[in-house]
């Protein structure tokens, strides 16, 4: 059975309107060491820490804890952050997420910004969370008691073991107004349980339990928080099963049932199984497949195939018959193509459902089903091919149809106008593969109708003469490790700051990051880069300073490094501008008026981007108006 992880909290307010602050207090509080060990064994080497990379199969580690900085770091998957992005990673959350899951862990009480008129006390997401792990024990209780003994024999009957019971924490939920006396004599009010859907009000205004007579199956999330159950019926209820209704932490259409039991397989398998229902689930568990998750009675979503894409890039759905088969292929294709995730279809013969087949085939032959699983895209096309053989045999006319309706599929399922050029490329490959066709071929078939462009670099001479900001070339570089220096000792901003503008950065997720950093320099003077990744909030974003973090410590020579970039981007700026105004005379640093030719601005420009692509140092740059070298 599932227990609270022992650690003491001491419980204390904060407005969640502070936001930097609760992120400040939690940053100082949960030691990047301590959480990244709950999940990987780390190893010293040096002054850092080593282990196996959680977020991608590896046999050799390349996952890196920087204890000094909080931060990590993976040289295989090239995943980077603090302590909230190792969250929002391992449990597939949002920032916001992840600060409510850390501030929970130390104690930290996130009160809401918006208050009840009436002066009650607004219900929150850490509210139900506890209101349901009450819910949890409670259930149990209820099937381990004689009253309960009627519902343990249907789970024997299930050929569901007392082992399996317990791991997954079957319950039992009599009704009869039990559990309201029992939240009562705890000190969970009716609104708390309304909140977490664990009763209903009634037309007459009176309320009721939502489960009642039903066998319960608690409900997970990645971060082992109970955030919802699924009822079983045992009597004569219309409906067989209940699911909780959406609240403030529950919502079926993101939640994958068994996966936190299931995460530690599926990354040493490399796949994941999807099931339909909770005893399916179960009975994989049971005969040896734990890597075995399940939808709530619903289809495949795009949040079910994010969630799993953070622990693998390979899904085997499990279906019943041939119709739930070629349904589940079309709604396999959709969210697939769009997650780059490879999902496989794999059928249970003879109609039955997964549970049934492991007790008549044994754990081997349900084993060799999911290895014979065919891949969504092939599963579509034999079927769209034999709908059409079937009409005329051998006619190529119809074949030639066939491919154009897959084409026309896996356009309109993976939306494949919104899929970046890699994807594309990937998608038209396989096709390419199923239909006998050439990738250009494919391609041909998937192009989309020409539209009229504006001249080529209209736009970007326009932002030259007006603006005059940068539009491209070496002298991005040139930011960027002004930033990447900056990031490691912002003590040094006050010797570039004449020159390092956010708005010069061509890229929005570098403007971004140069905008926080001067703002966060303005607010602080100094700060710890852990700071800067934690005001960022974005995963793509923490990898990026991590990154940099990494390489500048390597490099070192702060100080000199910088200012050899100032006067990189003076050079160019000059050259710029000059160029700007149809001009071939500029005044080089130190040296005298000198007229330059194009192929010797080309060629200085060459070696200002080549100094910047150096990763330890900057190579010595030759001044061609002067004859004189800089070194770096």
């Amino acid at each position: 059975m599932w227990r609270a992880s022992g650690l003491a909290h001491i419980w204390f307010a904060v407005p969640l309107y502070n936001f930097q602050d609760v992120k400040e207090q939690i940053r100082r509080s949960v030691d990047l060491v301590d959480l990244v060990a709950e999940r990987v064994s780390l190893k010293r080497a040096g002054r850092n820490l080593k282990g196996l990379c959680p977020f991608h199969q590896e046999k050799t580690p390349s996952f890196n804890v920087l204890p000094d900085r909080q931060i990590f770091k993976c040289f295989g998957c090239n995943v980077g952050g603090d302590v909230f992005k190792f969250v929002q990673l391992t449990e597939n959350v949002e920032f916001a997420e992840a600060v409510r899951i850390l501030a929970d862990r130390i104690g930290l009480e996130l009160k809401p910004r918006r208050s009840d008129p009436s002066g009650a006390p607004v219900i929150g997401r850490a509210d139900i969370a506890r209101a349901n792990e009450w819910a949890v024990r409670w259930f149990r209780q209820q099937l381990l008691s004689p009253a309960g003994e009627q519902v343990r024999t249907y789970v024997e009957n299930r050929r569901i073991a007392p082992d399996v019971a317990e791991r997954f924490e079957l319950g039992y939920a009599p009704g009869g107004e039990l559990l309201l006396k029992a939240a009562r004599q705890a000190g969970l009010g009716a609104p708390l349980l309304t909140a977490a859907d664990l009763i209903r009000s009634n037309e007459q205004g009176g309320v009721y339990e939502t489960f009642r007579q039903r066998l319960i199956f608690p409900i997970r999330d990645g971060s082992n928080r109970c955030i919802g159950f699924g009822g079983r019926a045992l009597g004569d209820s219309p409906a067989k099963y209940l699911n909780t209704a959406r609240t403030e932490l529950f919502d079926k259409s993101r939640c994958l049932f068994g996966l936190p039991l299931a995460r530690e397989e599926v990354r040493r398998r490399g796949f994941v199984v999807v099931v339909e229902g909770y005893t399916d689930c179960i009975a994989c568990h049971q005969h040896g497949f734990a890597n075995t998750v399940a939808t709530l009675g619903t289809a495949a979503t795009e949040e079910h195939m994010r969630a799993l894409r953070r622990y693998v890039d390979t899904a085997v759905l499990l279906f019943d018959s041939d119709a739930a088969g070629q349904a589940a292929a079309e709604r396999a294709l959709a969210v697939a193509l769009q997650q780059n995730l490879t999902v496989k279809i794999a059928q249970v013969p003879e109609g039955k459902d997964p549970a049934d087949y492991l007790q008549t085939a044994g754990a081997e032959e349900f084993g060799e089903l999911l290895n014979s699983a065919a891949d969504a895209l092939g599963f579509m096309w034999n079927l769209t091919l034999t709908r059409f053989q079937d009409t005329v045999e051998g006619d190529e006319a119809h074949h030639r149809q066939a491919v154009v309706e897959f084409v026309n599929l896996v356009r309109e399922l993976g939306q494949f106008g919104a899929v970046d050029a890699i994807q594309r490329g990937v998608i038209i490959h396989q096709v390419a593969r199923l239909l006998a066709l050439s990738a250009d071929e494919v391609a041909g078939l998937f192009a989309p109708q020409p539209k009229r462009r504006a001249p080529a670099n209209q736009a970007v001479q326009q932002a030259d003469a007006s603006t005059g900001q940068p539009a491209g070339g070496p002298e991005q570089l040139v930011l960027v490790g002004m930033l990447e220096i900056l990031v490691c000792e912002p003590g040094l901003l006050g010797e570039v700051e004449e020159v390092f503008k956010p708005e010069w950065f061509q890229d929005p997720v570098y403007r971004q990051m140069a905008e926080v950093f001067l703002q966060m320099a303005d607010r602080y003077g100094e700060f710890d880069a852990s700071e800067l990744i934690a005001a960022l909030e974005s995963p793509v974003q923490a990898g990026l300073i991590t990154d940099m973090i990494v390489r500048g410590t390597e490099r070192g020579n702060f100080s000199a490094t910088l200012a050899d970039l100032k006067d990189r981007w003076t050079d160019w700026d000059a050259m710029r501008l000059s160029r700007v105004a149809g001009a071939k005379v500029k005044q080089l640093p130190n040296s005298e008026t000198t007229e330059l030719s194009d192929d010797e601005v080309d060629a200085h420009l060459a070696a200002v981007q080549q100094g910047c692509l150096q990763r330890h140092h900057f190579a010595s740059v030759q001044n061609p108006a002067s004859g004189q070298n800089r070194l770096g």
